[in-house]
């Protein structure tokens, strides 16, 4: 994985322990006002297989409820504002996914060609919702594409950062033409179709997250209900009781590791990351835009 920890001696676990606080302070909060949540994707499955975190991972996901993904968004901004930023498209003009982030403040998990971007670049722990799919093949059909179009309008932030243009022409060109919209008119297009799209996961017998995945309904709503709790680290967290199901529908045989050389991150696209757990990604933000530009 092509990540500069600024320790390297201790490297991935230091950015794994603030990531464990994260979520441990996120599942508090959570707790405290009855909202439901999973571990989900690679942490669930590094709760199974591991234990704890994937040895060679440096992220966290979650997955709530539509309901309780937005509650959450309401009350942590304000209970949990002293240590962590609460960031999604709402909020944060850059912030290039549709989904929620909690970064650590005083943190660094910079992505060097995101140097650029108006964002938190500290180290964070992702949050999607569950959300609905319709039965019937057209109104499924419809949310597919509003949740493409909205995934574009904001992706297209990124697209600008990482030149990701020039890697797939169908891409680009929707890049370009969407880069014409005015951020105004691209933020209420983006929530017009979300508030039409993200439906509540309750009243439809399929569901999903909103993650970088294709958005298919590839789970039955049921299996995510009942819950239990399994040790993450040595700490107890929720992940639902049907989770050899879910794991197997979104790995495989999971417990089989993969080969050596596909251990890693999700770090490569991106040029490269900084992880630095113990100071602010500012300083490392402000060195690598003076480089740039002096390069220019």
């Amino acid at each position: 994985m092509n990540t500069a920890y600024v320790n390297p001696d201790t490297g991935i676990r230091e950015v794994q322990d603030v990531l464990l606080e994260i979520l441990t302070d996120v599942g508090a909060c959570c707790e405290k006002h009855g909202l439901r949540y999973t571990l989900y994707c690679g942490t669930l499955l590094g709760a199974i297989r591991h234990g704890g975190f994937i040895p060679w991972d440096d992220d966290v996901d979650i997955a709530m409820p539509l309901a309780d993904y937005d509650r959450f968004f309401t009350i942590a901004q304000e209970e949990l504002r002293e240590k962590y930023v609460i960031q999604t498209f709402e909020n944060t003009r850059q912030h290039p996914w549709i989904w929620m982030r909690v970064y650590r403040k005083g943190t660094t998990y910079l992505r060097r060609k995101c140097a650029v971007m108006e964002i938190d670049h500290g180290i964070a722990l992702d949050i999607y919702p569950f959300v609905g799919i319709p039965d019937k093949a057209l109104p499924r059909l419809l949310q597919k594409l509003a949740l493409r179009l909205a995934y574009a309008l904001q992706y297209v932030e990124l697209w600008r950062a990482t030149d990701f243009y020039s890697r797939r022409r169908h891409i680009r060109i929707l890049g370009r033409c969407i880069s014409l919209l005015p951020y105004a008119l691209r933020r209420r297009l983006n929530r017009f179709l979300c508030r039409h799209a993200l439906k509540d996961p309750g009243r439809y017998a399929r569901t999903c997250t909103l993650d970088a995945a294709p958005f298919v309904p590839k789970y039955a709503t049921a299996d995510w209900k009942e819950m239990t709790t399994h040790e993450f680290e040595g700490r107890l967290f929720p992940i639902p009781v049907k989770y050899d199901l879910l794991l197997r529908t979104m790995y495989g045989d999971y417990m089989l590791l993969p080969p050596v050389e596909d251990r890693h991150g999700h770090t490569d696209f991106y040029g490269g990351v900084i992880a630095d757990p113990h100071r602010d990604y500012r300083e490392y933000q402000k060195k690598l835009l003076a480089e740039r530009a002096a390069g220019a």
